[in-house]
C-alpha cells in the first residue's frame, strides 16, 4: 500500500510539476505577445468638452487668417518636437531624457510659406507669461528656436480685454511687409 500511495504521489507531482510549466509558458508567450503596442480605443477615454485654443488664441487665429490670407498655412498648438529632433540617436538614453525636455512643449502659431517651409513662430503672452519665471522661460525657449533658425515673434496682451484689429495688424505689419 506504500508503494501504491508514493507513486499516487510521484504521479500527482509530475502533473502538478506540468500544470505550472505550462502556466508559466503561457504567461511568457502572452507577456511577449501583449507587449505589441495597442490600439486607441475610444471606450477608454472621454470627448473633452473644452476647445483646443483659448478665447483669445481663437481672436487672433481669425485676424491672421483675415491679415494673411487663404494661401498661407497657419497652424496653431504645434509641439515644439514637430520643429525640433534631439540629434542623439532615437534608441538610447539620451535621445529620450532630451526629447522629454520638449515633449509638452506647445508653439501657439506657426506660418508656413507655400512651400511648407516654417516663415515664423508667433507667441502670445498673456498675464500668465508677466512673472519674472515665465519670463525666463519664455527667453531660454526663444532662443533655442532661434538657434535652430526659426523667426519667433512675441505678442503682449492683457487678458480680459478684446483684442485690437488694428493693434494686431500693426504688429504683423512690422514684421511682414
Amino acid at each position: 500500500m506504500n508503494i501504491l500511495v508514493t507513486n499516487i504521489l510521484y504521479k500527482f507531482a509530475s502533473w502538478l510539476l506540468l500544470c505550472i510549466i505550462s502556466l508559466i509558458i503561457a504567461l511568457i508567450v502572452r507577456r511577449i505577445f501583449s507587449s505589441r503596442r495597442k490600439e486607441i480605443n475610444a471606450k477608454w477615454y472621454t470627448r473633452n468638452g473644452v476647445y483646443p485654443l483659448t478665447k483669445m488664441e481663437r481672436d487672433f487665429y481669425v485676424l491672421l487668417r483675415r491679415y494673411f490670407g487663404d494661401d498661407t498655412i497657419i497652424l496653431s498648438q504645434v509641439p515644439l518636437i514637430c520643429l525640433a529632433q534631439p540629434k542623439a540617436r532615437p534608441d538610447t538614453e539620451v535621445f529620450r531624457r532630451l526629447k522629454y525636455k520638449i515633449d509638452r512643449m506647445r508653439l501657439d502659431f506657426v506660418i508656413l510659406r507655400p512651400t511648407g517651409s516654417v516663415e515664423c513662430i508667433i507667441e502670445l503672452d498673456g498675464d500668465s507669461h508677466q512673472t519674472k519665471a515665465q519670463r525666463r522661460l519664455d527667453k531660454e525657449r526663444d532662443r533655442f528656436l532661434t538657434e535652430l533658425g526659426y523667426d519667433i515673434f512675441r505678442y503682449t496682451h492683457k487678458n480680459g480685454t478684446p483684442l485690437s484689429k488694428e493693434r494686431v495688424y500693426r504688429f504683423l505689419d512690422q514684421y511682414f511687409e
